[in-house]
């Protein structure tokens, strides 16, 4: 029986992924943690806070668009693009949103706020499976070679609020495998290559996608 070069890479990748399981934390102890190369932390998938925010006549409920989707979308390429890291989603900085009558009253754990996803999950019940296919179906299509087996989700809550945690693997790579990965925004065409890097996830392009 002989083997292929990319079969094997591909099994051995396989293998990688089985084998190697991630340590499933809770989202509270994440918060506890700052933002940095392996942890990024954002209020949502689906709802746009900021619009939201700074809104005349903000609506009871932030809205839900496509926006706070390429956010996150960013950081999983960031994070697929460098040594891997966890997302919780749910959650929001004090430093920046602390101030906001929205916000006043929310649980703390650490540096962040923790408004939940209920926007989101809607208020009859917590639908993670449902949930987890709308964000792999939405990495699936906006982010070129399809990222969902190098990443592992899990609900979570805090005080009787949704919350989750999205835990991206480092991909296997080498010279004939090129897993690298593009973020295509809805409505351009354009893809960008994100790296995560320090506490920040940043763009390169050109020379620097090479000698990356």
């Amino acid at each position: 029986f002989t083997m292929s070069t990319e079969d094997l890479l591909a099994f051995s990748e396989t293998m990688a992924i089985d084998e190697e399981a991630p340590r499933q934390r809770s989202a509270s102890e994440w918060l506890e943690q700052e933002e940095g190369q392996l942890l990024e932390v954002k209020g949502s998938a689906f709802a746009d806070y900021n619009a939201w925010l700074h809104a005349q006549r903000p609506t009871k409920k932030p809205p839900l668009n496509e926006i706070a989707g390429d956010s996150l979308l960013k950081a999983v390429t960031g994070f697929l693009n460098a040594e891997g890291g966890s997302i919780v989603l749910g959650a929001l900085e004090i430093e920046r949103y602390g101030r906001s009558p929205q916000f006043q009253g929310l649980p703390i754990i650490g540096s962040y706020l923790v408004p939940g996803l209920q926007v989101e999950l809607g208020d009859r019940g917590w639908n993670w499976d449902r949930y987890e296919r709308a964000l792999r179906d939405l990495m699936a299509a906006r982010i070129d070679r399809n990222p969902n087996q190098f990443v592992h989700f899990y609900g979570d809550g805090i005080e009787s609020r949704p919350v989750c945690v999205l835990t991206v693997r480092e991909p296997h790579r080498s010279p004939t495998s090129g897993h690298w990965f593009y973020h295509r925004p809805k409505g351009e065409r354009h893809s960008h290559f994100w790296v995560r890097e320090g506490n920040r996830t940043i763009e390169k392009d050109g020379n620097e996608i090479v000698e990356y």
